[in-house]
């Protein structure tokens, strides 16, 4: 069981960042070392029961080299995006997707900036927030800043879904799509009330031509180098 005793009371377990304060660092069930910092996030996801719960993450910059992996039932929060960065280190030049929740159901993730520093590297495929199986999965994606990532910002298949109030800036080096709904069978979408702009690729894109109930509205969609909305769905 969690020591986190104040506010957060709800969160299962809680991780702090190496750069978090020594108090945070008291208070938390996890503390990063700022290298490879998925293992105790990873770890802290693990550590939840079987029925799932949350896991939180205190102020700080968390540094990865591997994707963080997000299960069924699973939530992902962090105080606030202004004040948590999941980010990759210089040079990290080889493929990952920093949120991989792939195949997982009923999940959540809020509260944090996903940067995946493309100033800084050469190679590899690199995406924020990753998901290709289409299935009823219900995940509500909300507070957020997806940016500076190599490739996509997001890619995610899943059946009801709720992408609100996320911020996805500048992705793709020479393309890359901010938001991408390209998987067959996905259903029930909905992106509100979101900035995408900057992006390489599109800045929604869906080529997913059986995709149903996709609706996008009260979006701030710009500056990106393809189409601001590219859908070949039937029914939006």
């Amino acid at each position: 069981e969690s020591r986190w005793r104040t506010d957060q009371s709800t969160a299962t377990f809680v991780v702090a960042a190496n750069d978090s304060t020594a108090l945070a660092k008291a208070k938390a069930d996890y503390v990063a070392d700022g290298t490879s910092d998925e293992t105790e996030i990873n770890s802290a996801l693990a550590a939840l029961p079987a029925g799932g719960g949350t896991v939180l993450l205190l102020p700080g910059t968390y540094t990865v080299d591997g994707a963080i992996d997000v299960n069924t039932n699973e939530k992902l929060i962090g105080l606030s995006e202004a004040s948590v960065t999941i980010t990759i280190p210089n040079s990290h030049n080889t493929d990952i997707n920093i949120i991989d929740v792939n195949g997982a159901s009923d999940i959540e993730l809020s509260g944090f900036t996903v940067d995946g520093n493309k100033a800084n590297q050469t190679a590899g495929i690199m995406r924020g927030i990753y998901n290709v199986t289409a299935t009823d999965s219900n995940h509500y994606i909300h507070n957020l800043i997806v940016q500076n990532m190599e490739n996509d910002g997001m890619i995610d298949g899943a059946d009801n879904k709720t992408i609100e109030n996320v911020k996805v800036l500048s992705n793709g080096e020479t393309f890359g799509h901010g938001i991408s709904i390209s998987i067959s069978g996905t259903d029930n979408v909905l992106i509100t009330d979101s900035i995408i702009s900057g992006n390489a690729g599109n800045g929604i894109d869906n080529s997913n031509s059986s995709v149903t109930d996709f609706v996008i509205s009260n979006n701030v969609v710009g500056s990106n180098g393809g189409r601001g909305i590219s859908t070949t769905a039937h029914s939006i």
